[in-house]
């Protein structure tokens, strides 16, 4: 509970205490390089805060009222002065709407997700398919490729040497049966 506090101010989680301590850090370094006696510096740096929406936690809004209220002091009307900007809903109507709406975004997400990994599957086990298809067909085939041209040009030569062994003995015969006549 310690660590979520920020100043005198406790957060719900961690992440919105990192958050405040970032805007405490922010706020402490713009007391120190700015000038409060210069009222239109004051306007410009609360101006800006505000349209920006720089400050989102207790801790930045505190210093956004410090700002507003110096501006009232040195004599700004309420009119010039723009309102505080707040970045929260109190509504707990609202704020259960905005749950479910995330929560149905969170589900269709989910179910996008779920969609593409078994179409992902699919297409996977496809894939493989088709690859072990190529293989049958590739070492089934008889044209030489990287799997059986080994064995394909041993089966080639060998037919080689059989035709130019049965040409030989043909010849020797044309040649006995010359020299015989």
């Amino acid at each position: 509970m310690k660590n979520r506090q920020v100043d005198e101010f406790i957060f719900l989680n961690e992440e919105d205490a990192q958050l405040a301590r970032n805007e405490k850090q922010q706020v402490e370094y713009l007391e120190k390089h700015m000038d409060v006696s210069q009222t239109q510096s004051v306007r410009m740096l609360y101006e800006k805060i505000n349209r920006e929406k720089l400050f989102r936690t207790p801790v930045g809004l505190k210093y956004m009222l410090k700002l507003h209220r110096q501006l009232s002091e040195a004599g700004a009307s309420e009119e010039s002065v723009q309102p505080i900007r707040l970045l929260t809903e109190y509504d707990p109507r609202i704020k259960n709407q905005t749950e479910t709406v995330k929560s149905r975004i969170i589900q269709t997400k989910r179910e996008t997700l779920k969609r593409r990994l078994q179409m992902s599957i699919i297409l996977n086990l496809l894939l493989a398919a088709a690859i072990i298809a190529m293989f049958v067909i590739t070492l089934k085939s008889d044209h030489p490729n990287i799997l059986n041209y080994e064995r394909t040009l041993q089966d080639r030569y060998a037919s080689w040497e059989q035709e130019l062994t049965e040409r030989e003995a043909l010849l020797r015969e044309k040649e006995l049966n010359e020299q015989s006549r």
